[in-house]
């Protein structure tokens, strides 16, 4: 008898270890790749060609590689931690962590949650605390993440909590939140991020903006960006809205389409108008400033070089 209530014990311990071991793999599975979060936009540091522009063009591109800079690290740091053995699991729950950091310069707690939500479809928290704070942990980054089927593209949401990081990290300077929703099951594939009362590591900002991205199987693509930029480079620093509308073939030609408008410039809109070739050299540029006393209209290169067609980007009034 006591030999059969044995078997069984083992019988059922070998298949919860064969079910903990499955939901593992499908919750490594259904984490993002670090390039799902991605956001790849051609660029061009043909500064003498496009004048002022391309120093807006330039900071767009500054503030893509940070966006993927801190989207690919923290995506890289939790893929890390679950490649570990979990520190528990109950139910569709599984935990790795609290770990302390032992340098006394870094004294932090952190703790990674994974949930089950469906199939292959979860939530995930990485949260952290200082190890001398009697209170909970709280959530650095927030997320979801689900697939059709295993090895095929997913779709997810990613949420870069800074103002909690600075709470658990004294030394970090960023402020405000980074939101990135991904979809890669649909053609074309397509990211929207969104900046919210966000300072970087230099303390510039607050500052709020809004990315657009797809990218279609070919190669083409748009980026649709939305923000505030000193674009007359007034010594006051006023910001000024700024729209830039990206559009790009699939061999990398393609044309960017941009307005500003308020802060220090008043009634006056300013659209511009600029075109690259394959090696993102400008062959067309055109300006236009309308609503001043002295309404300007020029163009630089040939208009019909351009690959693709342009958008017309009104100000968002």
């Amino acid at each position: 008898m006591q030999r059969i209530s044995l078997l069984i014990a083992l019988t059922t311990l070998t298949a919860c270890a064969q079910d903990d071991d499955q939901l593992l793999d499908e919750v490594r599975d259904t984490l993002p790749a670090s390039d799902e979060v991605r956001v790849d936009v051609p660029s061009t540091n043909n500064k003498a060609t496009l004048g002022a522009v391309a120093e807006f063009y330039q900071q767009t591109r500054n503030t893509s590689d940070f966006l993927n800079g801190a989207s690919v690290l923290w995506v890289g740091i939790i893929r890390t931690i679950m490649r570990y053995p979990a520190t528990s699991i109950d139910g569709d729950t599984i935990t790795w962590g609290p770990w302390n950091d032992d340098s006394a310069l870094r004294p932090f707690a952190y703790k990674l949650v994974a949930i089950r939500t469906g199939d292959r479809s979860i939530t995930y928290t990485l949260s952290g605390k200082r190890r001398t704070d009697a209170g909970d942990f709280i959530p650095l980054i927030e997320g979801s993440a689900a697939r059709p089927n295993a090895g095929e593209r997913g779709k997810g949401t990613l949420a870069l909590l800074f103002d909690n990081q600075a709470i658990v990290d004294v030394a970090k300077r960023e402020r405000g939140t980074i939101a990135i929703s991904y979809d890669l099951t649909a053609e074309p594939r397509t990211n929207a991020i969104t900046f919210a009362d966000f300072v970087n590591e230099r303390g510039e900002g607050p500052g709020d903006s809004d990315y657009a991205y797809l990218l279609r199987a070919d190669g083409s693509g748009r980026f649709d960006f939305l923000t505030l930029a000193n674009v007359d480079e007034d010594a006051a620093g006023q910001a000024e809205n700024l729209h830039i509308v990206s559009n790009w073939d699939a061999t990398g030609a393609g044309r960017s389409d941009v307005a500003a408008w308020g802060g220090n410039l008043g009634e006056v809109v300013w659209n511009v108008a600029q075109c690259w070739d394959t090696a993102f050299l400008a062959t067309f540029t055109s300006y236009a400033a309308t609503g001043g006393a002295q309404p300007l209209l020029a163009n630089e290169g040939d208009a019909a070089s351009c690959a693709v067609s342009g958008e017309t980007v009104a100000p968002l009034l």
